[in-house]
């Protein structure tokens, strides 16, 4: 019982460690590649959803597709009568 309570207890200290950096890349300038990827992201979206209307397009986000023997990621697909776009993000200083 004591080694079920201590790998738990692990566990849980991990996944806190692991929030607490991801919340400090966050909180400070988006420092982290992943917290920097994932601000684009809701950038676009957000500049999307506020500039193109949702009558016209259609806008799929974060979409996987299966390639190959594995899987591809597009950010952001925007389908409409005129064409369809696929929009990878970055989110770069210069």
């Amino acid at each position: 019982m004591e080694t079920i309570a201590a790998a738990i207890s692990t566990i849980a200290f991990i996944v806190i460690m692991v929030m607490y950096f991801i919340i400090h890349g966050l909180a400070h300038n988006f420092s982290l590649p992943f917290a920097k990827g994932l601000a684009g992201n809701i950038k676009l979206k957000q500049a999307a959803e506020a500039k193109l209307p949702s009558k016209t397009y259609h806008a799929p986000h974060n979409v996987t597709l299966p390639a190959g023997e594995g899987t591809t990621q597009i950010d952001h697909i925007f389908v409409s009568r005129y064409a369809i776009f696929a929009v990878e993000t970055k989110h770069m200083k210069g």
